[in-house]
């Protein structure tokens, strides 16, 4: 499959030869200095209010990069290792898991921070957002009798359903869009939410899958066919199992490693062009980048998104 994604991406873009040439080097300049410059930088506006998760999103996807880095670069050494050659073990189903992971953190930062045409927009999805979170964790098979503080737990998180309904229904955002097609997205007698969404420009609804929302943010087919590849590997289907088989005690290779590492390096380009758009102190800092990086960022995005 990565032989797969590999052509792909060169169909794309040319200017990959680099990255293809060193791919952990260049996933260490974008991830752990390019992206924490950009980050600081954007820290230096406090956010108290909802917007703090936008912060908390990219946290995510850093630890969650971070740990895929350390793992592709080889931290787990394996018991067959001497003095003279030091052999690692590649992790085949936990690289693959964080992939799709990092996708979700974000598809998910974008569709609530940086896809919306308007700060009441944001605020409208974040809000969809939440409820639906609090509306899945209502779903624990929790007793009132479980735990000393189970019922008033679960009281106050009902409340704070109640209030998010409420609260929904009645921002501006909401009261601009057509009852038609509010209720393909929130449905408060049925007590059902979807903050995943395109609105179109006459204020047409379409909710979407989690991989629609994929297609929607990345656009490329390599990210759609990477989605539904890492997915194999996270809920353990027959796929995963049969890679795992034929990779199993064996050398694994560069055409194998390199485009999972490549696509990493490319989400992450992704995240530091949206921090830029939404953030003056961010933007600024990318000016001071070097222009072969600033033009693989902006040529990245081109390339792979409609923007």
């Amino acid at each position: 499959m990565p032989a797969l994604l590999a052509a792909s991406l060169t169909r794309n873009v040319k200017m990959l030869e680099e990255i293809e040439k060193y791919p952990l080097e260049t996933y260490q300049v974008y991830l752990l200095t390019h992206l924490t410059n950009i980050y600081i930088a954007r820290k230096k506006s406090v956010r108290t209010d909802w917007t703090r998760h936008s912060d908390l999103l990219i946290d995510k996807f850093a630890i969650h990069s971070s740990t895929l880095f350390h793992l592709v670069n080889g931290i787990i050494e394996h018991k067959s290792s001497d003095s003279n050659t030091r052999k690692v073990s590649f992790d085949l189903f936990s690289i693959n898991a964080l992939i799709r992971v990092l996708i979700e953190t974000y598809i998910t930062f974008n569709h609530i921070f940086v896809y919306p045409k308007s700060e009441d927009e944001k605020n409208f999805r974040f809000l969809l957002w939440q409820l639906d979170g609090l509306l899945e964790q209502k779903k624990f098979k929790v007793d009132t009798t479980d735990f000393e503080e189970a019922g008033s737990m679960l009281n106050n998180n009902q409340e704070k359903i109640d209030d998010l309904f409420n609260q929904i229904v009645s921002t501006n955002f909401f009261k601009t869009l057509p009852t038609t097609q509010s209720i393909k997205i929130i449905n408060t007698e049925k007590r059902k939410v979807n903050w995943k969404f395109n609105l179109s420009s006459n204020l047409n609804i379409s909710p979407l899958k989690i991989i629609e929302l994929v297609e929607l943010t990345c656009v490329s087919r390599t990210f759609i066919n990477l989605y539904k590849y890492t997915s194999t590997h996270t809920h353990s289907g027959f796929v995963s199992i049969q890679h795992f088989e034929k990779m199993r005690g064996k050398v694994v290779s560069d055409n194998y490693v390199n485009p999972l590492v490549i696509q990493a390096i490319i989400l992450t380009m992704f995240l530091i062009k949206d921090i830029c758009f939404i953030d003056t102190n961010a933007q600024d800092v990318f000016l001071t980048f070097a222009d072969k990086d600033k033009q693989n960022i902006i040529g990245i995005n081109k390339a792979f998104r409609k923007i």
